[in-house]
C-alpha cells in the first residue's frame, strides 16, 4: 500500500522518519535538511521498504499522534527494515503500562472478578460490539447473578468496557487498542481458559523508555504546529491523547492542562515563526489555556523545585486547582471531555506594572520595569499574540522563583497579564516571561513582586 505523504498524519510521520534516519525519498522534507542515513535508513533504501514502513506507521497510529510518537519510538531500537516493520504492530510499552495499571485497579476492586470476566468475554467476541443479551447469558453461565444490568457490568470493569453511545444493548471495549491488548494475550489475568498468547511472554514488558511528560510535550507541539485553525477541533484532538494518558497519570485534566503542579502547567509559550502569526480566540475560551491560541506551543520542562522555591498558590494558600464540575472529577476512564465549572483559576500574587518591549533583534521581546529605583533585569518575554507596536503596557505575575544552589543563581517564571481587567479582580493572559539572576545577592534582593502587595485575583 502506497501512503499519500500529503496527508497530515503521513506528512508528520514522514518528517519524523527523515529527521531521524536521513533522506528516505519520502518527499516529506527537503533533502538538504536531512541528517546522514542511519543504519535503519540505509536498510530501508537498500530494500526499497521506506514507503512500507511509513504506511504501517500511519495505519497503526489510527489518527492519534500519541500512538504515532510511541510507535516511532519503537523503530529507534532496530537497524534493519526486517526488524523495524514488524515492530510497528506491537503495542508500545508506554500504552502497555497504562493498560496493565488499569487492570490492576480492577483486580483490587470489590467487583473485580465480574469486571475481568466481562472484559475477557467482550474482547474475545468476533465483532467489536457484543449484544448485552449474549454477554449476560455468558456471565450467568459463569455463576454471576441473572439480575445484572449493563451499567453494573461497565462499572465493575472500571471503565474498560462501555455501552455503545447510541444503543446501551451493546457492550464494547473502551478503546480498540485495549481490545487488541486483551485478544493478543499481553496480560495473563485477561486470558480465557485455554487461551494462548500470540506474543512471546515478556517481550514487551519493562520500564518506560520515554516519560509520559515528554510525550505530552511532543504531542502538544506537533498537534499545535498542524493546521488546525478551528479551536474546537484542537480541543477534541488533544483530548484524544489526554484520555489515553489520564488513567496512567491519575490526574485531573481540562482545557489542555493537568491539575497536578498547575502553576508549572500554566508556563507555556508560543513559538512565533516568520510565516505564522498567532491568533487568540479570547471570546471562546480562557486565555490561560494554550488550546485557544492558534500557534505552535512549547511546554517548558518540569520545574526543578527545591527547599528555596516559592510557588504561586490559590486564595487560601493551597496549590492551584482547576475549577471542575464535581461530575468531571475522578472519571478517569470517561470518554467525555472534563467540564469546567467556571473558566477562572484562583491565584494570589503581586501584580507588577511593566512594559513588554521589542528588543533590537526583530521578533524578540523583553520586559522593562518602570521607575529609576527598580533593578534592571534581563527578562525574556514570549507574547501569545505579537503586539501591534514595539512596546505594550502589562502586569507581571510570578508563578515560581527558585534558587539554584550549585551556581548560586535563581530563576523566575511568570505570566504577562493584560492591565485592562474585564471585571474586578479578573485578568487575561498576554504571554510568559522568564529570567535568571547570576549573582549571590539576587535571590534576596530581587524578586518580581517585591514591594508590591499581594492580592487575590482570577486568571480568565
Amino acid at each position: 500500500m502506497i501512503c499519500d505523504v500529503s496527508s497530515e498524519m503521513a506528512g508528520f510521520i514522514g518528517r519524523e522518519l527523515q529527521r531521524e534516519h536521513g533522506n528516505l525519498g519520502l518527499d516529506a522534507t527537503s533533502p538538504q535538511s536531512c541528517p546522514p542515513l542511519s543504519p535503519l535508513g540505509r536498510s530501508l533504501l537498500a530494500t526499497g521498504r521506506a514507503q512500507e514502513l511509513l504506511s504501517e506507521l500511519v495505519t497503526r497510529a489510527g489518527g492519534n499522534i500519541l500512538l504515532a510518537l510511541l510507535r516511532l519510538d519503537h523503530t529507534r531500537a532496530h537497524s534493519s527494515a526486517e526488524e523495524a516493520i514488524p515492530a510497528t504492530d506491537r503495542i508500545p510499552t508506554e500504552i502497555l503500562a497504562a493498560f496493565k495499571a488499569a487492570v490492576t485497579r480492577v483486580c483490587a476492586s470489590s467487583q473485580g472478578g465480574l469486571g475481568l470476566d466481562a472484559v475477557k468475554l467482550v474482547a474475545a467476541a468476533r465483532d467489536q460490539d457484543m449484544e448485552w443479551k449474549k454477554l449476560h447469558s455468558l456471565l450467568v453461565a459463569r455463576g454471576w447473578s441473572s439480575r445484572l444490568a449493563p451499567e453494573e457490568v461497565v462499572a465493575a470493569s472500571g471503565g474498560l468496557l462501555k455501552t455503545r453511545h447510541d444503543n446501551n444493548e451493546y457492550v464494547r471495549c473502551y478503546h480498540m487498542l485495549f481490545r487488541d491488548f486483551v485478544r493478543d494475550g499481553y496480560d495473563e489475568r485477561l486470558r480465557l481458559k485455554g487461551g494462548q498468547s500470540t506474543v512471546p511472554e515478556g517481550e514487551h514488558v519493562g520500564t518506560m523508555g520515554v516519560s509520559f511528560q515528554r510525550f505530552w510535550r511532543d504531542a502538544v507541539r506537533h498537534y499545535t504546529c498542524c493546521n488546525l485553525t478551528n479551536v474546537e477541533d484542537r480541543l477534541v484532538a488533544i483530548w484524544g491523547i489526554a484520555k489515553v494518558m489520564r488513567e496512567e497519570l491519575e490526574e485531573e485534566y481540562a482545557e489542555g492542562l493537568w491539575e497536578d503542579r498547575l502553576c508549572e502547567q500554566l508556563a507555556w509559550q508560543v513559538v512565533h515563526s516568520p510565516d505564522r502569526v498567532a491568533a487568540k480566540a479570547m471570546d471562546l475560551g480562557p486565555t490561560w489555556s494554550w488550546v485557544w491560541t492558534i500557534a505552535t506551543i512549547e511546554l517548558l520542562n518540569p520545574f526543578e523545585f527545591n527547599d528555596s522555591t516559592r510557588r504561586a498558590m490559590n486564595h487560601t494558600g493551597e496549590p492551584l486547582q482547576l475549577d471542575l464540575e464535581p461530575s468531571s472529577r475522578g472519571c478517569l476512564m470517561g470518554e467525555d471531555h472534563p467540564v469546567l465549572k467556571t473558566r477562572r483559576i484562583a491565584i494570589r500574587g503581586a501584580l507588577v506594572p511593566a512594559y513588554m518591549v521589542e528588543t533590537r533583534e526583530p521578533g524578540s521581546w523583553g520586559i522593562s520595569l518602570p521607575g529609576p529605583d527598580t533593578p534592571a533585569i534581563q527578562a525574556v518575554a514570549f507574547p501569545d499574540v505579537l503586539p501591534e507596536g514595539k512596546k505594550q503596557e502589562c502586569l507581571l505575575l510570578t508563578l515560581a522563583v527558585t534558587k539554584v544552589v550549585k551556581d548560586d543563581s535563581c530563576w523566575v517564571v511568570g505570566l504577562v497579564l493584560d492591565q485592562n481587567s474585564p471585571s474586578p479582580g479578573e485578568y487575561r493572559r498576554l504571554g510568559l516571561f522568564r529570567f535568571t539572576f547570576r549573582d549571590s545577592e539576587a535571590h534576596a534582593r530581587v524578586k518580581v513582586g517585591a514591594g508590591h502587595q499581594e492580592e487575590n485575583i482570577w486568571l480568565v
